[in-house]
């Protein structure tokens, strides 16, 4: 098929998954949807005491605080420790949870494998020393295949190092294939790059909102991710990174069937391997072309394989998770939470953990986002996940901690005020007030739309009867958010108390606005006995 004539054959195909992707949505919201995914979790092979396994009725238990604190003591004992591995392995399971110990193991085991860094092999490139590269890559493959402690092994080193999406890397890798033409290694990373690329070139964006131009970019670099990634495996059949990014050329450009031949040819080459059902996995998903029944399959086929490689109980967890979409569900009811936290009741992976994290901070659920954050900290140590953890930290009574953590992840957060909003939350705490007003004004210098921030610098200011700057603050709320009350409270405050004049005008403002709310009934009482005292009357 020529290449003008595959472009036009992608974007309808793409446009024809849309519309049944829309459909899919416009049957659930037309139902009981999170019935629907419960339904679906229910048909899918989960743990021993997942309710979905057992049929009992899900049920929202949050953590008790004397959970969080035994768990996170435990959590920040093994925090300490420098290795990751005996870090990872001496962490505490979630409270309840019913996480395999193989699969704990196995998993603190593969994300604690050494890597063999971009950065070293461009050098080893560079000095004429690709053969060399193409030995150490050959180790880490028997080892994969081989060691049972070193799953993944090469797996793990080719989406380190290939798997961005970024062109500055392409000089190294043709250098690679210009020195050994025949490496299957070398060809596979070429392969898995060009992949990356493609994704990137089509963006995330809905296909009709998507310039043809960039699908005709990635139409481009899928041939000549297709092109090296069939050669990488005629050289060298085991080499599971290559069948892994050939069924995401598929998802992207080559269809269904591509996806599913390269499926069926990585298990084949490789029947346990972690990467290869990852990324069946995606395939399998009705977006992408599958459907409940094809997920249902594939979860069956990947826990026949597990006792050989443990891994695979999380991929069978992150199968059970597909049927459940965190992002979308915005889970704050208990029935949701419910949902998410037998979810998780199998191992998934660390992406899972932190997005059950973030279904907890929306809830409020300070205690159940502390656990989730954390264990997804343990697994993968992203500054994103810490820094998220370390507020609800703040929240449970741990503003020391959540301090020190702060500081320790702010390098590599550089110029994000939330940072800074973080570190003036846990100062607030802490009583360190002038402190935290150097910190929340920065975090406002960096985001002035940040009104949490102002907020609290505005209470700050008055507090410490910096009239002016409160008042500032004040305004800048009311101008960001006029329909929330607290900008109009602190600014009655300030009004009251310095005193300044317009008290009548505010008050008058804050009952149009907000005298029919109930939970605002004693402010708006307060500001009343305020402007009483101050020999004013409200007409």
């Amino acid at each position: 098929m020529s290449r003008r004539k595959r472009t036009v054959f992608t974007v309808a195909v793409v446009l024809l998954l849309a519309a049944v992707d829309w459909v899919s949505l416009w049957w659930l919201s037309a139902h009981d949807a999170p019935a629907t995914a419960q339904a679906s979790v229910t048909a899918l092979p989960s743990g021993p005491a997942s309710a979905a396994s057992t049929g009992r009725p899900l049920r929202f238990e949050p953590f008790s605080p004397v959970e969080v604190d035994r768990f996170l003591a435990k959590a920040r004992e093994a925090e300490k420790l420098t290795d990751p591995l005996q870090r990872c392995l001496a962490y505490p399971d979630p409270p309840r949870s019913h996480w395999r110990p193989e699969a704990v193991e196995a998993y603190c085991r593969y994300r604690s494998l050494p890597t063999l860094t971009f950065t070293r092999m461009r050098e080893l490139i560079e000095q004429g020393k690709a053969a060399e590269l193409d030995r150490r890559l050959g180790v880490a493959l028997q080892a994969q295949l081989g060691d049972p402690q070193a799953q993944g092994a090469l797996d793990r080193i080719y989406l380190h190092a290939f798997d961005n999406g970024s062109f500055d890397i392409r000089p190294t890798l043709d250098a690679w294939k210009r020195a050994l033409p025949d490496s299957a290694f070398a060809l596979a990373a070429s392969g898995m790059a060009y992949a990356a690329m493609a994704q990137k070139a089509r963006g995330g964006d809905y296909i009709r909102d998507t310039p043809v131009e960039n699908i005709r970019a990635m139409d481009r670099l899928v041939d000549e991710a297709d092109t090296d990634l069939r050669r990488a495996v005629q050289l060298e059949p085991r080499l599971s990174p290559a069948y892994a990014a050939m069924m995401d050329i598929g998802r992207l450009a080559l269809g269904h069937r591509y996806a599913l031949e390269a499926r069926a040819a990585g298990v084949h080459a490789a029947p346990a391997d972690y990467l290869v059902y990852g990324a069946a996995a995606i395939v399998a998903e009705p977006k992408w072309g599958g459907s409940p029944s094809e997920l249902h399959a594939l979860a069956g086929e990947v826990l026949a394989h597990a006792r050989q490689n443990p891994l695979l109980y999380l991929t069978a967890a992150d199968i059970h998770l597909d049927t459940f979409d965190f992002s979308s569900c915005n889970c704050t009811t208990p029935r949701q939470l419910a949902m998410v936290m037998d979810a998780v009741n199998d191992l998934p992976s660390f992406g899972m953990l932190s997005s059950a994290g973030d279904s907890a901070e929306m809830a409020g659920q300070h205690g159940l986002a502390a656990v989730y954050y954390s264990e997804a900290i343990r697994l993968a140590s992203r500054p994103d996940d810490r820094l998220s953890r370390a507020f609800h930290l703040v929240t449970l009574g741990y503003p020391s901690w959540a301090r020190a953590e702060i500081m320790a992840i702010a390098p590599a957060l550089p110029g994000r005020a939330s940072v800074y909003r973080g570190l003036g939350y846990a100062d607030i705490q802490l009583e360190e007030d002038a402190l935290a007003m150097t910190e929340l004004e920065q975090a406002v210098r960096l985001d002035y739309t940040d009104t949490w921030s102002w907020d609290e610098l505005g209470t700050l200011y008055a507090n410490h009867r910096q009239w002016d700057k409160a008042w500032a603050a004040a305004d800048q709320m009311i101008r960001q958010q006029p329909d929330d009350p607290e900008g109009w409270r602190l600014r009655a405050y300030v009004q009251a108390e310095q005193p300044r004049p317009g008290l009548a005008d505010t008050v008058r403002s804050f009952a149009d606005r907000f005298g029919d709310r109930p939970e605002q009934q004693a402010s708006l009482r307060h500001m009343c006995e305020a402007l009483a005292r101050a020999g004013n009357g409200i007409r």
